[in-house]
């Protein structure tokens, strides 16, 4: 004779970790060419370093069977709300004809599924009616940051054949540790100045990272840094901006 007991046991699943990369952000509708003429261009966003928590950032997204949508609808005057709404998949997800956007913010929703997890984000970009800079920051890491930890976030400014263009940093929300600015922890430099490319020329983005020190974020907080890459006026091409 024997007697049995049973024991269930329910185990946690984590959650999906949704990072888009190269939104909330202004983008330039157009580029010059050689002729000084306009050229439309297309924006890519990114969400490959996503990722499964039960199995870790070192797990790509498409790897980890996550699947990626994205839906995004123009907004701003009626012109612009007459636009189509857009929709994609992938890893990546692309704007074409940003030319067609002027004057129009594009509201991108993402959502990241796999079994029965979802998670959800948004972001903007902003379609000015001029020609802009490019600058582009993101977190060298996804997920929380210990606040123990040496924080880096990579940036970037492109040179421009339109003018001279000047990048900052700055802490636009989130107090850091003592109340010290940003100026009194960061190992880099927070301005960048980089000099009009030549008409025609590859012009390759310059490194502008923001790294600060350890020990200076407080514990939950949230913070929010700002890359900002501006034209110097007087450096203009006469009738483009």
């Amino acid at each position: 004779l024997t007697t049995t007991t049973s024991v269930d046991v329910v185990v946690e699943s984590l959650d999906l970790v949704l990072d888009v990369l190269f939104c909330n952000r202004s983008v330039s509708p157009v580029t010059i060419d050689a002729t000084g003429s306009e050229v439309g261009q297309s924006h890519t966003i990114s969400t490959e370093f996503s990722y499964d928590d039960n199995l870790g950032p070192s797990v790509t997204a498409d790897d980890a069977g996550i699947y990626l949508n994205y839906t995004a609808t123009p907004g701003g005057d009626a012109q612009c709300e007459a636009l189509p709404t857009l929709t994609g998949d992938g890893d990546e997800f692309t704007i074409p004809n940003l030319a067609d956007y002027r004057d129009c913010t594009i509201d991108v929703a993402v959502q990241a599924s796999k079994d029965t997890r979802t998670v959800r984000g948004s972001c903007y970009l902003d379609v000015p009616d001029v020609v802009i800079p490019e600058g582009d920051a993101f977190r060298e890491s996804s997920g929380k940051v210990p606040p123990g930890d040496k924080l880096v976030l990579r940036g970037s400014v492109t040179p421009s054949s339109v003018g001279n263009v000047t990048g900052y940093w700055s802490l636009e929300s989130g107090s850091l540790v003592g109340g010290v600015p940003l100026v009194g922890v960061a190992r880099t430099n927070l301005a960048l100045a980089v000099p009009m490319a030549a008409t025609g020329s590859d012009n390759d983005a310059v490194e502008f990272d923001l790294v600060l020190e350890p020990d200076v974020l407080v514990q939950r907080s949230e913070y929010t840094f700002r890359l900002l890459a501006e034209f110097v006026e007087e450096s203009l091409m006469e009738g483009v901006v």
